[in-house]
């Protein structure tokens, strides 16, 4: 209810709950953000392989304690299966052995926030794009909020990062895995529709 001069107002119960659909919706909103190497010349990758995910500082998020779902040993094949997918719809192959043209790895942030310094760190690869000057090439003003994935491309050759797609959200407690499942394919899908090839098979 309002209150307006002394007089009261009842609001309508679907007016209210259209409110909280409209703001746990907002609050769930994926971003999606991608760089690329505009020197960098894709039409010539035909193969690619992966490298280990990096081991997150605290695999589980704070508010999503003892939550079975949110580790990164769950999620993390899902996030592999994604990439993969949308890789191959592209033409490109997955090899197990041999010179890849492009090494993948992911970065699954469950805790805190994640700067993108941190990016690039373990493997010590450098980006194909635009940093702030005095910084180094693993460095920018990005920080990853808690609930994100970010996928990165990385020349074999050059040992440089030439394409970067990030999806970030807030960890919502109430999904399970299922739905968790549903919205990294999605995410990664949409991440990946931004990428320099473009899809062959559907």
């Amino acid at each position: 209810m309002l209150s307006r001069r002394g007089r009261t107002f009842r609001v309508p119960a679907f007016l209210v709950a259209a409110g909280l659909v409209a703001a746990v919706a907002a609050a769930q909103k994926v971003k999606i953000e991608t760089h690329r190497d505009e020197k960098a010349n894709f039409t010539s990758l035909r193969t690619y392989t992966w490298l280990p995910s990096p081991p997150s500082p605290r695999i589980v998020a704070p508010d999503a304690k003892g939550d079975p779902t949110l580790t990164q040993e769950v999620l993390g094949p899902h996030i592999i299966a994604a990439v993969d997918r949308e890789l191959a719809a592209r033409g490109l192959t997955k090899i197990e052995s041999g010179e890849p043209d492009v090494k993948v790895v992911y970065y699954a942030n469950l805790a805190v926030n994640m700067d993108a310094a941190q990016l690039g760190s373990y493997y010590q690869y450098t980006t194909g794009w635009g940093v702030l000057v005095g910084t180094t090439a693993t460095t920018s003003t990005e920080v990853y909020e808690r609930g994100s994935v970010v996928v990165d491309v990385v020349s074999r050759e050059l040992n440089k990062a030439i394409w970067r797609g990030s999806a970030a959200t807030r960890v919502n407690r109430e999904n399970n895995l299922d739905k968790r499942v549903a919205r990294l394919n999605e995410a990664i899908a949409d991440m990946f529709e931004k990428f320099p090839i473009p899809r062959t098979k559907r």
